[in-house]
């Protein structure tokens, strides 16, 4: 869906009028003045009622949503989950209202988890400041020492917060969409899976507000006390939720540290979606430090055995969770084409002792070089083993380059 946009203006007329030949094709919403369509929000598929939604989310927010909730009550719950999503582009304070009522009066419990997911996503709501306050009856912050001297004292050794899950749990809460019970998968206690509950939805502005503590000190705490799973996977999906580059950088240090994955209770991350969060110099930094590499001393093949491991888990690399413009700087960008280049030419004997090694270089290949800057993507094919001698990864890569090189000179050509 995201493509949608792009497409339509590559597409241009032609695309127009394709779509125009079959309803089931034109996914644009747009007439043949290019304009927004009436009449596929009355009579079109649900995909395509869902992009003239957007569409009109992204044009005229207000129009968008009172379209939305004039005709609510024809929707079946199906429709209304699907319509309630697209609320989310251009998504403000103007939009709490509506989706209050439909946290509070929907019957679709998915309609209802989807209203709830955007009120979290807007600090202000009434929805994030319930969720606040019962976290802070569970995050206690000891009050500082009164009198010079303990001012003085707290300045240099601040106390610590401590964590204190609800005890039991409140029938109201319900409304919010928290729930007794955990799911059968979860490996935390009630009390844990309350905590967790009400954590996740809470802003990180509100952890530093409320404690005084940096992203850094807060995950140092963490690590510390008997609630680090729930705390650190509150953060976690708080710092994707909100794109938070401070925290993401944090997490990245002290908690995912070398790690390309990890497993916080039942929850799966991957440190590519937090660097991809990170601003440009930073974000080439932390892809960089994970993609082994020998230094200018040598040592190749004894490198390449003692790291193919790891070039195995940098194997799950997409830069497609990268939102806007991920291409490398130059200077970056050599350090990538080295990186490529060396793991090529040291492919062969790492592909007797692992297989999967191999898929996961060619892999590494189509992931990475999209972010190489068009004017090094040469520098990729010189001396690269394509012949007989090389690995069938390296053969397979080099038609893979060649065609990709030729396609993205003359997409430069004509976007740059």
């Amino acid at each position: 869906p995201s493509l949608r946009g792009p497409i339509a203006l590559i597409a241009g007329e032609r695309g127009r009028w394709l779509g125009g030949r079959n309803a089931a094709w034109n996914l644009f919403a747009t007439n043949a003045e290019n304009e927004l369509d009436p009449e596929v929000w009355d009579n079109g598929t649900l995909m395509q009622r869902e992009a003239y939604l957007k569409s009109l989310r992204a044009q005229e927010p207000a129009k968008a949503r009172e379209r939305f909730e004039t005709a609510s009550a024809s929707f079946d719950a199906r429709e209304r989950a699907a319509f309630t999503g697209c609320l989310g582009e251009g998504l403000s304070a103007a939009d709490e209202a509506f989706l209050e009522t439909l946290l509070e009066k929907d019957r679709s419990k998915e309609v209802r988890q989807t209203a709830a997911s955007l009120l979290v996503r807007l600090p202000e709501s009434g929805y994030v400041r319930r969720m606040g306050e019962r976290l802070a009856a569970c995050i206690v912050v000891p009050e500082a020492k009164g009198g010079l001297i303990g001012r003085i004292a707290s300045a240099f050794s601040a106390p610590l917060p401590t964590v204190e899950p609800p005890e039991s749990f409140d029938p109201e809460w319900k409304k919010d969409l928290l729930e007794e019970k955990k799911p059968q998968y979860e490996e935390f206690g009630p009390r844990a899976w309350w905590l967790y509950q009400i954590g996740r939805c809470v802003p990180l502005a509100w952890w530093e507000a409320h404690t005084g503590l940096s992203p850094e000190a807060l995950i140092d705490w963490a690590q510390k006390t008997d609630w680090r799973n729930v705390l650190l996977r509150s953060w976690l999906e708080a710092a994707r939720r909100e794109r938070h580059a401070a925290w993401a950088s944090a997490l990245l240090a002290h908690v995912f540290k070398e790690q390309i994955e990890i497993s916080v209770g039942k929850g799966q991350f991957s440190a590519f979606a937090f660097i991809g969060l990170l601003p440009p110099p930073e974000r080439e930094a932390a892809l960089l430090e994970r993609f082994p590499c020998p230094g200018s001393t040598g040592g190749g093949a004894t490198f390449a055995q003692q790291h193919y491991k790891q070039v195995m888990q940098f194997g799950r690399f997409a830069a497609s969770e990268w939102e806007g413009d991920a291409t490398f700087s130059l200077e970056g960008g050599h350090a990538l084409v080295r990186r490529i280049r060396f793991w090529a030419n040291h492919s062969d004997g790492i592909s007797q002792i692992s297989y999967q090694t191999s898929i996961a270089l060619g892999h590494i290949i189509e992931a990475t070089f999209w972010l190489i800057p068009v004017s090094l993507l040469d520098d990729l094919l010189e001396g690269w083993p394509h012949g007989e001698n090389g690995a069938p990864f390296c053969r397979s890569g080099y038609d893979f380059l060649t065609t990709a090189i030729r396609t993205r000179k003359a997409l430069h050509q004509y976007f740059a």
